[in-house]
């Protein structure tokens, strides 16, 4: 899902069709996980507060990036 967004991020200013993809991207591993969930995994994965906080960390950059380069793909001639 960062890989998703990252990439959106970076070259959707440039490519706007990358935001419906991603949403749809989105949608498919909702729909994936929670079935998952529900009919596979034995038990649920454990996900801890470390991970959940290095995420949160990480995913404030991905505004920079379409900020920092949206602004150079459309002021660029």
């Amino acid at each position: 899902m960062m890989n998703i967004t990252f990439i959106t991020f970076l070259f959707g200013s440039g490519i706007p069709i990358l935001f419906p993809i991603a949403a749809m991207a989105f949608f498919v591993l909702y729909v994936l996980e929670v079935y998952m969930l529900y009919y596979i995994y034995k038990e649920p994965p454990a996900y801890d507060e470390k991970l959940n906080n290095s995420v949160l960390t990480n995913m404030t950059y991905a505004p920079v990036l379409l900020l920092g380069f949206g602004y150079w793909m459309l002021s660029n001639h």
